[in-house]
């Protein structure tokens, strides 16, 4: 599972990378503050910081229904992930 968590990492960051990177390229480090007024860029900016916090601090169980009313935890047996203790 830990696996899938740095992968979902590396596609945020490359999809950070790919949406603000040209702008800095054209404008350079001075456009920043430009780019922080702009909301698309606000938009997605923090929906990239909530998907890479959902993607590193998700609990690692998930519910599993077993009948119409009745469910149950899973709950790994070893903590695996980068918050591993």
């Amino acid at each position: 599972m830990s696996f899938f968590i740095l992968i979902a990492v590396a596609l945020l960051a490359l999809a950070g990378a790919l949406f603000f990177g040209p702008y800095f390229v054209a404008y350079g480090p001075e456009g920043f503050r430009d780019l922080v007024r702009r909301g698309d860029a606000r938009f997605v900016s923090l929906f990239l910081i909530a998907a890479l916090s959902f993607a590193v601090f998700a609990s690692g169980s998930d519910p599993a229904l077993i009948s119409d009313t009745a469910s149950v935890q899973l709950v790994p047996q070893d903590m695996t992930g980068p918050l591993a203790a």
